[in-house]
């Protein structure tokens, strides 16, 4: 067959929530926080500064959720995604350009995602919600979540860059829209992950 299954569907809705909810919040935050948008929002800011408080609890509460409720779906992409191997350490390195499902820099990319992501909800959620915060501590607290903006701003530029623009991965994107990539891509970028499935469905084969 031409094409190969990637990404479930649970796998799929799981990123498109994430994604829907990051950008709702990065947009929000720069329109209210850069000094030319926020003049002009004006009587709107109340608006969007509940739209981005809200939609950040939301980032808090929805993944987690939706993990839970399609676990088994969603836990071989987990357990890859955090299990390295030292192959993956090999790709970044420069060693090795053979992967499994996922190359070291992905993994790497998913776990400082997560790292910055729950940085900015501890920071803005005590910025919001905890009045016995003095105005030293949140000034601090501000400073924190504007670095952990422009961290997770630069990367998410580079992981846009990486699936949408760049030739060589940008056919990764099929994968997280229609679940399904071509053979041939696989095979130059993540041929340790296509034996598998290739393995896997001779065996179907052979027990029907």
């Amino acid at each position: 067959m031409k094409w190969v299954q990637r990404f479930n569907l649970a796998e799929r809705i799981l990123h498109w929530i994430t994604a829907l909810l990051v950008l709702t919040l990065l947009i929000t935050g720069v329109s209210l926080y850069a000094d030319g948008s926020r003049e002009q929002l004006g009587s709107l800011r109340f608006q969007v500064r509940t739209l981005h408080h809200y939609a950040g609890l939301a980032l808090m509460v929805i993944p987690p959720l939706f993990i839970t409720m399609f676990f088994p779906a969603l836990k071989p992409f987990l357990r890859e995604m955090t299990h390295w191997r030292a192959g993956d350490v090999e790709w970044l390195t420069g060693k090795s350009k053979v992967a499994h499902k996922f190359n070291g820099g992905q993994k790497l990319n998913f776990l400082f995602t997560l790292i910055w992501l729950m940085g900015l909800a501890v920071t803005g959620f005590l910025i919001w919600k905890q009045p016995f915060i003095t105005q030293q501590i949140r000034e601090f607290l501000y400073s924190w979540h504007r670095l952990l903006f422009w961290l997770i701003s630069i990367q998410l530029m580079g992981h846009l860059y990486l699936s949408v623009l760049h030739p060589p991965t940008r056919h990764a994107f099929k994968g997280i829209i229609r679940g399904k990539v071509k053979r041939s891509w696989a095979n130059t970028h993540h041929s340790l992950w296509l034996e598998e499935v290739e393995k896997n469905d001779a065996t179907t084969d052979s027990h029907r």
